[in-house]
């Protein structure tokens, strides 16, 4: 009997010590998993070794990334505007690719309340506050930033039946990857505005200057009867002039011309038209200006918009300016208030005019006198297609060929409705950067999808393999642990 309660003593001493040890094993093997865990995912954040797979890739550069980070030689510091606990990882995530690839670029998450300072060096030229997941990309070797709103990381598209804007794509990296190379550029392509005639400036057309800012580009204004003078690397505006240019500025403009600039002029179909020198300048590139209103009969519904007649859809013709365009399908354009241009022989081979935009055959010019119901036709208003928006070019024997875009439509430019409900933004970057060629500081980076595509019967099936063979293989393994001990 005490033989029998020895024994048992002993069983019970040795699957107590089988049970510390085993305690023990146990707790060394999940402390080593947790420091291993932490290991792996500092080597991951310092290296970036995970693969991205992810529907959409977002951690993925493309070569034109890659080849603008691997040339930085100036430091490029990025501020992430977050609250307290409202960070957004996949942006993070985003931006930890960035740094793998290069040491010239490091980012920082900044709170409002706690950097109000470093906030206020970036904003003393806005008028709003940054919202969170904006961004700040600045370098101080150039002095140049650029503030990113956190919308523009995305595309929208509009519902027109719910009337409402949903999350299209994601664009973090043409965005970023464009801020980069904007603020470590030695040079930035510039727009400038011509003032002095009773154009539009900078501060009546903040919507353009926006856009143009937003986009990499420089704006300016000059002003030649004050002395300004005219580079020709740079892309001229005159939008809607009330008075004619003088002789003096007619010949300085020929010459920004000769010299390879290029500009772009836009009017109202109420501005005036007998404008002689700026009409020779036009003339001279094949574009003459017809006075009136183009409006919309009625008979063509793709012609204007729903029931206003003076609300001009124009149909794109194929140009170095809207082959992009019209590849990807953005072709809707809105003109309220359209006016119509002529194309003119030149008889030269080394000069071209061709239309960009036109009206369509259901559509007439009006002449507009400022007080008549101008949507009611007239006998003698000829009928459309009317060229709205005409490219002039020469060429040259030397140098760089010089170009004319002359649009019949100037609030196009700087109407936030329009901007919202067409591609008039696209069409007006597009065309700014062809005339600025190779200057422009803009990246074919395509968008990637901002929600998952649809499962397919395929897909499911590596899912179905796990979802069966991990239960599976648990229980097997345990089977191969307990069956040994069932007589302990």
């Amino acid at each position: 009997m005490k033989k029998a309660s020895r024994i048992s003593r002993i069983m019970k001493m040795k699957k107590l010590r089988c049970g510390a040890s085993a305690a023990i094993l146990s707790i060394i093997v999940i402390a080593a998993l947790v420091l291993f865990a932490l290991g792996a995912e500092r080597l991951d954040k310092s290296l970036g070794l995970t693969k991205d797979n992810s529907f959409n890739e977002l951690t993925y550069q493309t070569q034109d990334t890659d080849a603008i980070l691997s040339g930085l030689d100036s430091d490029v510091k990025i501020y992430i505007i977050y609250q307290r606990g409202e960070t957004d990882e996949k942006f993070l995530r985003v931006m930890d690719s960035y740094t793998h690839k290069t040491p010239h670029v490091r980012y920082e998450i900044v709170e409002p309340a706690s950097s109000p300072g470093l906030l206020s060096e970036f904003l003393r030229n806005l008028d709003d506050t940054l919202t969170t997941g904006s961004v700040i990309v600045s370098c101080e070797s150039t002095g140049r930033y650029k503030v990113i709103e956190a919308s523009e990381f995305y595309e929208y598209s509009y519902d027109s039946q719910l009337e409402t804007y949903s999350t299209s794509a994601i664009r973090y990296e043409k965005v970023l990857t464009e801020a980069i190379a904007y603020v470590t550029a030695e040079e930035v392509p510039t727009v400038t505005l011509l003032v002095g005639h009773g154009e539009y400036t900078v501060n009546e057309f903040t919507n353009l200057v926006s856009l143009l800012s937003s986009n990499n580009y420089s704006v300016t204004m000059t002003d030649m009867l004050e002395g300004d003078m005219l580079s020709s690397d740079q892309l001229l505006m005159i939008l809607s002039p009330q008075k004619d240019i003088t002789n003096d500025e007619l010949l300085q403009l020929d010459d920004f011309l000769k010299a390879g600039g290029s500009l772009i002029f836009a009017r109202s179909f109420a501005d005036p038209a007998n404008l002689t020198n700026l009409n020779t300048l036009l003339e001279s590139y094949g574009i003459t200006i017809r006075e009136g209103i183009v409006l919309a009969d009625g008979t063509v519904q793709g012609d204007y918009d729903g029931s206003y007649a003076a609300y001009i859809r124009p149909y794109m013709q194929e140009t170095a300016i809207t082959k992009t365009l019209l590849d990807t399908g953005r072709t809707t354009l809105l003109m309220a208030g359209a006016g119509a241009f002529e194309i003119s022989a030149l008889g030269e081979s080394t000069a071209s005019a061709d239309a960009v935009l036109i009206s369509g055959s259901g559509t007439y010019l009006h002449k507009y006198s400022g007080v008549e119901n101008y949507a009611s036709r007239s006998d003698g208003d000829p009928s459309g297609p009317f060229p709205l928006a005409v490219l002039g070019t020469r060429y040259r024997f030397e140098g760089a060929p010089s170009h004319i875009l002359a649009l019949g439509n100037v609030s196009m430019l700087s109407d936030a409705v329009v901007y919202s409900q067409t591609y008039t933004q696209e069409f007006i970057l597009q065309s700014v950067g062809s005339l600025l060629g190779e200057r422009g500081v803009s990246l074919d980076i395509a968008s990637k999808a901002s929600a998952r595509p649809g499962l397919r019967i395929g897909a499911l099936t590596p899912g179905l393999i796990i979802a069966v063979l991990l239960p599976i293989a648990v229980l097997l393994f345990a089977l191969a642990i307990l069956l040994p001990r069932r007589h302990l």
